[in-house]
């Protein structure tokens, strides 16, 4: 997929106005991979999307996105998306799921079986994400400008922290003072970190 939709010209992008349920291809994390839409947003000319191989959803400039060949189109899909239906309280206080209802999820962390994170494609602020995570990459890979977190590092404290090349809210959870290291959970995609204090950034 890199090698074919990595090139400038050659292969066309979806025409308007674009269908829903079409395989295509979408730009993410620097690569190219197939996905289908979901909805489409004439006024801003831009196409709600899933990504069919590895999970999750974004908002793509309709002129971004590329027609799918028949040789990648052939493969079947690799995610499942599941209902999940609450039946009991949850054990954080973030944003909570509706209990006794169906609710479309993605898993986008897990730690083991019994502990995964979840996020709500459907949530009004999930579109939102993708503009706090450019947001987010913008300010904080600038080299200074942004103070580290001062020690002692307290717990229960929203700071910025580093994750695959990117720059994501987190919330500290314990400090090693001894070896000035912090452990955090990651507030929007789940999982969790062992993060040298200096990695850390205070939060604007």
């Amino acid at each position: 997929m890199l090698g074919v939709y990595m090139q400038p010209a050659g292969v066309p992008d979806l025409p308007k106005p674009v269908d829903v349920d079409k395989l295509c291809v979408a730009p993410a994390f620097d690569g190219w991979y197939r996905a289908v839409t979901l909805d489409y947003y004439q006024e801003e000319d831009e196409v709600m999307v899933r990504y069919v191989d590895y999970g999750g959803y974004g908002r793509i400039p309709r002129s971004d996105l590329r027609q799918i060949s028949s040789t990648c189109s052939s493969f079947k899909d690799l995610v499942k998306i599941y209902d999940l239906i609450l039946v009991g309280k949850t054990s954080y206080n973030e944003l909570t799921l509706p209990e006794g209802e169906r609710c479309r999820v993605i898993c986008s962390a897990t730690i083991n079986v019994g502990h995964f994170f979840l996020q709500q494609p459907q949530h009004p602020t999930f579109n939102a994400l993708q503009r706090l995570d450019y947001y987010m990459l913008g300010v904080y890979m600038q080299p200074a400008g942004v103070p580290d977190l001062p020690k002692p590092v307290d717990v229960d404290k929203l700071c910025v922290a580093p994750a695959f090349d990117g720059w994501y809210r987190a919330v500290t959870l314990d400090y090693y003072q001894e070896e000035d290291e912090v452990m955090v959970r990651y507030v929007d995609y789940g999982g969790y970190g062992r993060i040298p204090r200096s990695d850390l950034r205070q939060i604007r």
